[in-house]
């Protein structure tokens, strides 16, 4: 592939028994869209312009986009990565392995990024610039009843792009500071991912003990990461600056910058043991933690979407009080638990399994939560040319305790402000709620003779959130397959296979609008929607590998087809009812926002056929000749050509970056030289 966008060169080489290196280097293209168009320039360092008479004449009037943003530039939304790697592997003794390696990857180009002026929404083509650089070094050793291994690895991840500063369309200057503290921007900042540094510690080992043919392994991994990147200026709006200049209030953070610090520990423990010949019993004990030791930041001043000026004291004429804090989240996880496996018949093997999970969790709604597992399997083989492996799990999740409030009393320490609607108090987020699971699965092998074999799979999974109200109410997964291999010789052999998975989750919530110093939110029962999700998704596959001619040339063949179709459906459970005493104060429009309708139903498909012809030419040199066809179609309403300014939307600007239909020749040739 030398030469082309996406080509990647390798090169080996060793010395039998004592070492081997290998150096590769990788281009790889990823295309968000082809169909991009902006009027946005980037001008280095982060900054996305647009032409100041543009944004004089839309400041004027909205009327003047149809001109402005009726023939627009395309813009390329894609990345490439080039990644350059080196591993050399050295065995200076029998049972002793060392290796050392080293990475370097450039990421470079643009991808769709939605910015928000306070109300407005602008997609911008925002430029990426990464680069990351890991080198490792490990060591093994193995006598076989004893093993160990010791490995270091470091990365450093450096962005040349920290912040974007992108022009606002429809402001050429940054408007007078209300009462409330709200200015439209003429800019707005956006922080983009910081430099940041990892060091990762890892050992691991096993040893065979002397009792009941027992195996003990333990593993334990600790990963240091951190960030330490100047904070970006409180704002870019110099209407809001001078504001909070004039009130002797200031904006800028407690300490210069955050000062992140984030550690990981992962330890991993198992005990194998057969104490009779037809018993197998495992023990495992997994803990992880993730300890965030990040200070605390209080803001008592800060300007989000530099947009609105908040403080927590009022001052003057001045009066929204808001404080916020960031809050170090950090959580741990601990779980046991034990198999057996009994063989009580030659053709009948029976298990058990039980696990205990405990998550504690720091700043979330939930400080701990319990799970029990129990599962159980059967491996029965009636005859030689058939066996069945049915298996069962039950899993409850619970907890004590669940305050949707929590998190926002700590975020905010003297409130979120007057009549601002927060998470509901029935809502449960799923990763907290309580849950049963239950996943039945049956897994078959049939051979009806030495060359043909038939597998077939069945899969079905359920998991219910007892306690939820508002949230994900249930969830279930159903999946079934089929594959088959026939051997007509020794030389050529035919497969084939089929699979469907269906999906379908149910969620239940509601619209609400935040109210006023004077309103009241509109927050009621009549607007709750539930919504029900399906995704489908059939996979075809059919080939064939064949011997042309006997130790010198092999052929494969091969045809996959994908498609997947997506549905959404929603109802109103009650007639919606608008109250225009609350929220927004127009009840006609709060029951056109709440009214649930059906999205339309999405479909995609993706045909891939591919042959190569392999020529063994020497002892030491093959030659590989390779052709695929792939066809991509896909119709979603989410990916539909999009005007970059519309009249529905006329103070927000779009990419158009689409994703449309397309297919694609490839033909490769590679050679293989073993020296």
């Amino acid at each position: 592939k030398l030469g082309l966008d996406d080509q990647s060169f390798t090169l080996k080489g060793g010395h039998l028994g004592l070492m081997d290196a290998k150096i590769k280097y990788d281009q790889t293209p990823h295309v968000f869209s082809i169909t991009g168009k902006t009027p946005y320039v980037h001008l280095g360092d982060g900054q996305v312009q647009l032409a100041d008479l543009s944004q004089t004449s839309l400041q004027t009037s909205t009327n003047n986009a149809t001109a402005i943003f009726s023939d627009l530039p395309a813009v390329p939304l894609q990345l490439r990565r080039d990644t350059l790697s080196a591993d050399i592997r050295i065995m200076p003794r029998e049972g002793l392995v060392l290796n050392l390696s080293g990475m370097k990857e450039d990421r470079n180009g643009n991808r769709p990024l939605g910015v928000s002026f306070g109300g407005n929404l602008v997609e911008v083509p925002e430029p990426i610039s990464y680069t990351t650089n890991k080198a490792g070094v490990s060591a093994a050793v193995n006598t076989g009843m004893f093993n160990a291994m010791f490995g270091y690895d470091m990365v450093v991840f450096s962005n040349s792009v920290d912040r974007l500063l992108v022009d606002n369309p429809w402001r050429a200057s940054d408007s007078a500071v209300s009462a409330a503290g709200a200015s439209s921007p003429e800019k707005v900042q956006l922080a983009l991912p910081p430099d940041n540094l990892s060091h990762t510690v890892s050992l691991a080992g096993g040893v065979n003990l002397p009792v009941m043919q027992s195996r003990l392994n333990a593993s334990l991994s600790y990963t240091m990461l951190s960030q330490n990147d100047t904070f970006l200026a409180p704002t870019s709006n110099k209407a809001i600056l001078n504001a909070a200049a004039g009130l002797g209030v200031n904006l800028n953070p407690p300490r210069p910058s955050l000062d992140g610090k984030i550690n990981t520990l992962a330890l991993n423990t198992s005990l194998s043991m057969r104490p009779v010949n037809d018993l197998a019993v495992t023990g495992k004990v997994r803990y992880y933690k993730m300890t965030n030791d990040t200070a605390e930041l209080l803001m008592t001043a800060y300007v989000p979407t530099d947009s609105s000026f908040s403080t927590s004291t009022p001052r003057g004429n001045f009066n929204p009080a808001r404080m916020r804090k960031s809050l170090p989240i950090g959580y741990s996880k601990l779980s046991f638990g034990a198999d057996a496996g009994y063989q009580l018949l030659s053709s009948l093997g029976l298990g058990l399994g039980y696990e205990w999970e405990r998550m504690s969790r720091k700043h979330r709604e939930v400080a701990d939560s319990f799970e029990n597992t129990l599962k159980a399997y059967v491996n029965y083989t009636p005859s030689k040319w058939v066996d069945l492996r049915p298996s069962y799990q039950h899993a409850h999740r619970y907890n004590s305790h669940y305050d949707g409030e929590e998190v926002a009393h700590e975020t905010f320490p003297i409130g979120e402000g007057i009549n601002v609607i927060g998470n509901m108090d029935d809502l449960r987020k799923v990763d907290e709620a309580a849950r049963v699971r239950d996943v039945l699965a049956l897994k078959s092998g049939i051979y009806p003779m030495d060359s043909l074999t038939l597998g077939l799979e069945y899969s079905y999974r359920s998991d219910r959130y007892i306690d939820t109200q508002y949230g994900t109410q249930n969830e279930t997964n159903q999946s079934f397959g089929f594959d088959a291999n026939y051997d007509l010789s020794d030389r050529a052999s035919l497969y084939g296979r089929f699979s469907r998975e269906m999906n379908e989750l149910t969620m239940k919530s509601r619209y609400r609008q935040g109210g006023s110093v004077t309103r009241l939110p509109y927050d009621t029962e009549s607007a709750d929607w539930i919504g029900v999700n399906r995704d489908i998704t059939d996979t075809y596959g059919f080939g064939s590998n064949a011997v042309l001619v006997k130790k010198k040339l092999d052929m494969d063949m091969s045809f996959d087809l994908s498609r997947s179709r997506g549905i959404v459906d929603s109802i109103n459970p009650n007639t919606v009812v608008g109250d225009a005493a609350k929220g927004g104060g127009n009840a006609q429009s709060q029951v056109a926002s709440a009214l649930a309708v059906n999205f339309r139903e999405t479909e995609n498909e993706l045909h891939k056929f591919s042959t190569s012809l392999k020529w063994f030419f020497m002892e030491n040199v093959t030659v590989r000749l390779r052709y695929q066809y792939e066809r991509y179609m896909v119709e979603d309403f989410a990916f539909e050509y999009i005007d970059p300014w519309q009249p529905a939307w006329n103070t927000s600007l779009f990419l158009n970056s689409t994703q449309s239909d397309y297919h694609v020749h490839i033909i490769g040739l590679s050679l293989i030289y073993k020296f």
